[in-house]
């Protein structure tokens, strides 16, 4: 989140050397997931015995094959959502996945169309756009460094959620109301480290609140329904900003 969007503004730029333009970035992205392909090959060693990983892929084979017998994927997928449902009741986390959902719609909505913004107002260029992610980047790594792990020594978790949630509410409707009144980009880079950092530790601070109360065999399960739902919201986000727009 750091460095992508830095090497993208600068990749695409043929001021910096002739041949690089819009589709470099994606070039450059392609060869560095082949190389990280190739590592994998080279050095990747699997810490599961053989014989267990043989045991397991046959357990797996015959619960498919028993499932396509037994249920079409409408049904599987009716499993999903009923088994979402009724942990949801169970272990009491509707309103804390409603949160990380919401977290995420809001953060996704601000991230996806800001350097649209950026661009249409104020004519950044690529490269000005790419180093405004840089500075999102950054201050959110460095807040989850730095500051969170000061905070969980002092307050609680939930403290720390609402805390964050409210301040990312307040740093938005500012973001809104001075963008309105005062046409300058610096407010951006002013409201950014709020945005950016409580951001990161209200998302953090949910997924563990969720994360405590799964028992310790769902952890896998939970985690895959926050990321089904972050990149929901992401995929919400990204139509509905062409949209609103």
């Amino acid at each position: 989140i750091i460095l992508g969007p830095l090497a993208g503004g600068y990749l695409s730029d043929p001021n910096i050397i002739f041949w690089f333009d819009i589709k470099t970035p994606y070039l450059f992205a392609l060869l560095l997931s082949l190389f990280n392909f190739l590592l994998l090959l080279l050095f990747f060693k699997e810490t599961l015995k053989h014989s267990f990983i043989k045991k397991n892929q046959k357990q797996v084979k015959n619960q498919v094959k028993k499932q396509a017998k037994n249920s079409p994927l409408i049904f599987a997928i009716f499993n999903l959502f009923w088994q979402l449902k009724n942990s949801i009741k169970l272990y009491s986390i509707g309103l804390l996945l409603f949160l990380f959902f919401s977290l995420e719609l809001g953060w996704s909505a601000y991230y996806q169309t800001i350097s649209l913004y950026l661009s249409q107002d104020f004519f950044y260029s690529a490269q000005k756009i790419s180093l405004f992610y840089t500075y999102l980047g950054l201050l959110m790594s460095l807040g989850l460094i730095l500051i969170y792990p000061v905070l969980i020594k002092k307050f609680s978790i939930h403290k720390i959620m609402k805390t964050s949630w409210a301040l990312v509410i307040l740093a938005l409707f500012l973001n809104l109301i001075f963008s309105y009144y005062f046409k300058t980009p610096a407010i951006q880079w002013v409201l950014a480290p709020v945005i950016s950092i409580f951001t990161g530790m209200a998302y953090v601070s949910l997924v563990s609140l969720i994360s405590d109360k799964i028992p310790a065999g769902q952890q896998g399960w939970i985690m895959g329904y926050l990321s089904t739902l972050l990149f929901f919201a992401w995929m919400l986000t990204g139509f509905m900003s062409g949209v609103l727009v």
